[in-house]
C-alpha cells in the first residue's frame, strides 16, 4: 500500500496553524484569544521552538489549560516543542 496523502491523515475540520519561535512578539497570545472567533470546531496547532524565557512557556501552558482538548506532543521528555 502507498504512502497515504496529508488529506487521508488529517481529521476533517479546519486548522490554524503558528509556526515560530515562543515569544511575545511573535502574537502566539493574540492568536489564542482569537479562537474564540473562530467557527467551533477548528484545531489550534502551535509548533514553536525554544521560548525567549521560562516564563513565557509557563504562561503559555496556564493559558492553554483553560483551553479544551489541549494535547502536548514532544520531540524532546525534556523539553515540549509543540502545542
Amino acid at each position: 500500500m502507498g504512502a497515504k496523502s496529508l488529506a487521508e491523515v488529517l481529521d476533517p475540520k479546519a486548522y490554524v496553524f503558528f509556526v515560530g519561535r515562543l515569544s511575545r512578539q511573535k502574537g502566539v497570545f493574540d492568536l489564542l484569544e482569537a479562537m474564540d472567533s473562530v467557527p467551533e470546531g477548528t484545531v489550534l496547532v502551535l509548533a514553536t521552538g525554544k521560548p525567549d524565557t521560562p516564563d513565557i512557556e509557563i504562561e503559555l501552558r496556564r493559558a492553554l489549560k483553560s483551553a479544551n482538548d489541549v494535547r502536548v506532543d514532544s520531540g524532546d521528555a525534556r523539553r515540549p516543542r509543540f502545542w
